[in-house]
């Protein structure tokens, strides 16, 4: 069991890791936009007293709405006055799904994120089927490893992305106090969840490590006792014929 426990830890670590990173991939949260209005509302809707108390308070009365837009890989979330929609990018208005398809970076985005998932599970059949192979062990963590590559990168682009937006926003907040808008880029979660994989992805690789140093020492032990093969003495050989 003590042989067997890399080899084990070494594909829980792989499905961790894949089961993080879907979950990343399917949740829109690699960018959340939400902003919040304040508006009076219309006169009309008050007696002379409310009208006179909204002239004195403009903050008596107000209406408040919140707004986002939650970004996942296939499709984007928005919610308005407490109801959410699911839009896929295919299924946008015809002048935001030609801005959408004319950013390079969408597409991108969506390669990255499948090809990381494909390499997790590529690697975890190469390590369940050649764990008594030295060579096959390190081959199969360093696939893993690829895979984190590429979610790294994504992750990396993502992460500029939501610096770059909180930027723009802190540059342009007064002029949005003066329009009574408030707006934030909200904590993006789906870039926690594929970070965290991408550490379980570094955990595999340590326990391929192990597990490939173990193999080696085997097959090295192996080879010395083919050249030095232990003898029986043959004094030995002959008491035991005697008895």
């Amino acid at each position: 069991m003590h042989e067997k426990r890399p080899a084990v830890l070494a594909l829980v670590s792989v499905c961790a890791t894949f089961c993080l990173w879907l979950t990343a991939m399917v949740t829109p949260g690699w960018f959340i936009l939400k902003w919040e209005s304040t508006k009076a509302p219309s006169v009309h809707k008050y007696n002379a007293y409310g009208h006179s108390l909204l002239n004195s308070n403009p903050l008596v009365h107000t209406e408040k709405t919140t707004d986002s837009i939650e970004m996942s890989i296939f499709y984007v979330t928005v919610c308005e006055s407490q109801s959410c929609v699911q839009v896929d990018y295919d299924k946008l208005p015809k002048k935001s799904r030609n801005t959408a398809n004319s950013l390079p970076e969408l597409m991108e985005i969506k390669i990255e994120s499948i090809s990381a998932l494909g390499l997790c599970v590529v690697g975890f059949f190469f390590l369940l089927l050649n764990f008594g192979n030295s060579s096959r062990v390190l081959t199969g963590g360093i696939i893993v490893v690829l895979a984190a590559l590429v979610e790294s990168i994504l992750v990396l682009r993502m992460t500029i992305a939501n610096i770059r937006a909180s930027n723009a926003l802190d540059a342009v907040e007064s002029v949005l106090d003066s329009e009574s808008i408030s707006m934030e880029v909200d904590f993006p979660y789906s870039l926690i969840l594929a970070g965290i994989g991408i550490l379980f992805s570094a955990i595999v690789m340590w326990f391929c490590r192990a597990l490939y140093a173990r193999l080696r020492q085997q097959t090295t032990d192996g080879r010395v006792l083919n050249l030095f093969p232990v003898n029986t003495p043959n004094n030995f050989t002959i008491l035991q014929e005697s008895y």
